[in-house]
């Protein structure tokens, strides 16, 4: 049974659907502030946004890294390999 059932069964079909509506609503207009701030940054200062927008990706990077790691796990030691090489060869430079 779904949670969405039991709130439905609890609650009331008409009240349930219209709070889920309100939230759903809610969400949507979060999601557009948040990308119309964004937008705003870029203007009124492209270096922030920029800096911002390459943690992010950074952040993405390392994520999907992770995942990689819990799929194929066999890929953890050679990767731990690399990256210490990397760093022992940026120490010599």
């Amino acid at each position: 049974m779904e949670v969405g059932e039991v709130f439905k069964n609890k609650i009331g079909e008409q009240r349930y659907a219209a709070e889920l509506a309100e939230c759903q609503k809610a969400s949507i207009l979060k999601t557009e502030e948040r990308k119309r701030k964004a937008k705003e940054l870029a203007l009124t200062n492209p270096e922030e946004a920029a800096l911002l927008k390459r943690k992010k990706n950074a952040k993405k990077t390392v994520s999907r890294k992770r995942k990689i790691d819990v799929l194929k796990p066999y890929r953890v030691i050679n990767r731990l390999h690399s990256e210490r090489m990397r760093a022992q060869n940026n120490e010599d430079d």
